[in-house]
């Protein structure tokens, strides 16, 4: 079925399985940033876009919430903030779980190697995010370049977060 709603089920499940697997909390927001780094390109670049946390996918986002509450082995539960406001995290919540074993080891590889580099927050992965957007958008690793452009899109990223956030990226493809 192409890059249809089949395939982009696979890799959510397989995002939130590898988040809930190495206790990183499978927050809509890392959903979302994790699949965001790993899809194919093609899809990235068709289905994100500049937004306030990073890149972020509508069609995703929605098909999230479609799965949450008529998906009969992903679920999902309201998480309140210490600030007050509320998130969802979506959990498996121990049911067996069917994997396509290609997507899965793509993301949890991933997943491993940003908690071994301390990236375990929501708020972590949209910086790494935001600095892979950058870069790729702009083909450059150029800090004040990138700095200026974050400033343009609404994200002001710092020259020091940017130069962080790029040895992160550095052996990620």
């Amino acid at each position: 079925m192409g890059h249809g709603y089949i395939k982009l089920i696979d890799w959510i499940k397989a995002a939130v399985y590898s988040l809930e697997q190495n206790r990183i909390k499978p927050f809509k927001t890392s959903v979302l940033k994790i699949l965001y780094l790993t899809l194919p390109e093609e899809l990235r670049w068709t289905l994100y876009e500049p937004y306030l946390y990073g890149p972020y996918s509508r069609t995703i986002s929605d098909l999230l919430d479609i799965l949450a509450f008529g998906y009969k082995s992903l679920g999902a539960y309201i998480h309140t903030m210490p600030n007050g406001t509320w998130t969802t995290i979506f959990s498996f919540k121990g049911s067996q779980v069917e994997l396509n074993k290609i997507v899965f080891d793509k993301i949890n590889a991933l997943v491993k190697k940003l908690k071994r580099k301390g990236i375990k927050t929501a708020k972590e992965l949209s910086l790494v995010c935001k600095v892979y957007y950058l870069k790729e958008r702009y083909e450059t690793e150029n800090i004040n370049y990138l700095s200026q452009k974050s400033r343009i899109i609404g994200w002001n990223l710092s020259g020091q977060q940017i130069a962080h956030y790029l040895e992160v990226l550095s052996d990620i493809p």
